[in-house]
């Protein structure tokens, strides 16, 4: 809990361990990314993996039904997309224990 704060530690590690498997020999699969690129798809994986975290989950669980009950969800709108993708990480997440 100290190397990660005291909020979604156990995500945090798993983000941190998926990116040493990426950068080890062999498995660098983004080899031929632009730097652009790369820090895009990395903000992408620790988005998601932290996602998975139960209180983060609960958070934006309240915003994305509010946005979907009121019929104001945009799939054009980036944060929307974000919220989506949150909530099908913990569905995943969830679903691996059923």
């Amino acid at each position: 809990a100290q190397l990660y704060g005291t909020s979604a530690t156990l995500e945090h590690h798993h983000f941190n361990h998926a990116v040493m498997i990426l950068q080890s020999e062999g498995h660098n699969i983004f080899a031929n990314l632009s730097s652009k690129e790369y820090s895009d798809l990395m903000q992408l994986l620790k988005q998601s993996i932290l996602a998975t975290d139960l209180t983060l989950y609960f958070e934006r669980r309240t915003e994305f039904f509010e946005l979907v009950s009121k019929g104001e969800y945009d799939w054009n709108v980036k944060n929307h997309r974000d919220i989506f993708r949150s909530m099908l990480m913990t569905a995943c997440d969830l679903g691996t224990w059923t």
